[in-house]
C-alpha cells in the first residue's frame, strides 16, 4: 500500500523529471523542489493553526485552574473555547504528517534507485549483485547496499552489464553514486566534504528559525497575558475604591489605595501559594522542551546520514535544508511576525 500509494507515484514524477534534464542530480534538485512547493500550503495552513492554538494557551491555562481536579470541566470549556474562537485542535496535525510522508518517501526513492525508478525487484536486485561479483567487482554483503543501491547501479554500468539503465551521475563535477565517507577515507581533502558539513549546519540553522518564530509567538502571549492580568487587576481596584468609598463614605483616593493593597496582598499570598505547589510537584518536561532537546540531534544524525550514504541522498538533503529555510523564514516574518528571523 506504502509503494502503491506514495512511492510509485513519486518515482514515476522523478523519472519523468530525468528524461527532461537527463541528470540525476539535477533530476533530484529539482523535484525536491517541486515537492516542497507543493506541499507550501498545507506547511503554512500548518503553521497558522499551530499560531492560533498558541493564542489561546493563556486562556486554557486559565481554564485548566479555574477547574482544577474536574476533567469533565475543563474538557467542556476548552470545547466551548475553542468553538467561540473557531480553533480546530487537531487541524494543525495533518498539515504537518503529509509533508514528512513525502520526505520519507523521497529518502527511499533516492537510496533505492534500482527498486523504485528502475522497477527492479529484490530478487532482481540480487541477480545484479551477484553479476558484478562474478566480474570481479570489490563488494560488501549484499545486505549493505539494501540502501545503497545507487552504488550498484554505477557499477553496473561500469562494467558493462546489459539491461541495465545508465543514468548520469556527474553532477557539479561529483559522482552522485560515491559515498562520502568513503571518499574522505580515500582522500581526507575531497570535496565530498561538502555533503556532511552542509546537511549539518542546514538542519541546525532552519531548527534555529524555527525555534526563533517560536519563542517570538511565545513573548507576544506572555506580553498579551500581562495586559490582561494588569488591566483585571485594575478593573478590580477600582471597584474595591467604589464599593470602600460608598461603604465608609471616605476620600475616593483613599479607598482605591486600600482596596489595591488588599489585591497586592492577596495576590502575592496566591502567588506564595502557587510556588510551594510547583515546588511540591515534580513536572516532567513538556514537549517544546523535549523538541529542543531532539533538534539539537538532529543536525549531528542528518550528517552521519550524509556521510554514510551516497551524495545523492547528500543532494537530497541538502535541497531540502535550503528550501525548509527560506520558507521558515518567510513564516517567521510574514506568519509570526518575528522582528528579526535570523539571529
Amino acid at each position: 500500500m506504502w509503494n502503491l500509494l506514495v512511492i510509485q507515484p513519486l518515482a514515476f514524477a522523478i523519472n519523468a523529471v530525468y528524461d527532461v534534464v537527463q541528470n540525476y542530480g539535477l533530476a533530484i534538485v529539482l523535484f525536491t523542489v517541486l515537492v516542497r512547493a507543493l506541499l507550501w500550503p498545507l506547511t503554512m495552513k500548518g503553521q497558522k493553526s499551530n499560531m492560533a492554538m498558541q493564542k489561546l494557551q493563556p486562556q486554557l491555562r486559565e481554564i485548566q485552574e479555574k477547574y482544577k481536579g474536574d476533567r469533565m470541566k475543563v474538557s467542556q470549556k476548552m470545547g466551548e473555547l475553542y468553538q467561540k474562537e473557531n480553533v480546530k485542535p487537531m487541524s494543525g496535525c495533518l498539515p504537518q504528517l503529509i509533508p514528512a510522508i513525502f520526505m520519507i518517501a523521497m529518502f527511499w526513492i533516492v537510496a533505492q534507485p534500482l527498486r523504485h525508478l528502475l522497477g527492479m525487484d529484490i530478487e532482481q536486485v540480487q541477480v545484479l549483485y551477484d553479476a558484478l561479483v562474478e566480474r570481479g567487482a570489490e563488494l560488501q554483503a549484499f545486505a549493505f547496499y539494501r540502501i545503497r543501491e545507487v552504488e550498484l547501479l554505477s557499477m553496473a554500468v561500469d562494467y558493462g552489464i546489459t539491461g541495465v539503465r545508465a543514468l548520469n551521475f556527474n553532477f557539479l563535477g561529483l559522482n552522485m553514486a560515491v559515498t562520502p565517507g568513503t571518499a574522505i577515507m580515500q582522500n581526507f581533502f575531497t570535496p565530498y566534504w561538502i555533503f556532511p558539513i552542509v546537511t549539518g549546519l542546514g538542519t541546525w540553522y532552519s531548527s534555529k528559525l524555527m525555534y526563533i518564530g517560536i519563542d517570538a509567538a511565545k513573548a507576544a502571549e506572555e506580553t498579551a497575558e500581562a495586559a490582561r492580568k494588569a488591566a483585571k487587576k485594575a478593573k478590580k481596584a477600582e471597584q474595591a475604591a467604589k464599593r470602600a468609598n460608598a461603604e465608609k463614605g471616605t476620600d475616593a483616593a483613599e479607598s482605591a489605595e486600600v482596596a489595591e493593597g488588599a489585591i497586592v496582598a492577596a495576590e502575592g499570598d496566591a502567588d506564595k501559594e502557587k510556588k510551594k505547589d510547583e515546588e511540591e510537584t515534580v513536572k516532567p518536561p513538556d514537549m517544546a522542551t523535549q523538541m529542543r532537546s531532539l533538534s539539537k540531534i538532529m543536525p549531528f544524525f542528518s550528517a552521519f546520514i550524509s556521510f554514510q550514504f551516497s551524495a545523492a541522498l547528500g543532494v537530497y538533503q541538502v535541497t531540502n535544508s535550503i528550501v525548509q529555510i527560506i520558507q521558515q523564514l518567510y513564516i517567521n516574518k510574514k506568519v509570526i511576525k518575528v522582528r528579526s528571523a535570523t539571529p
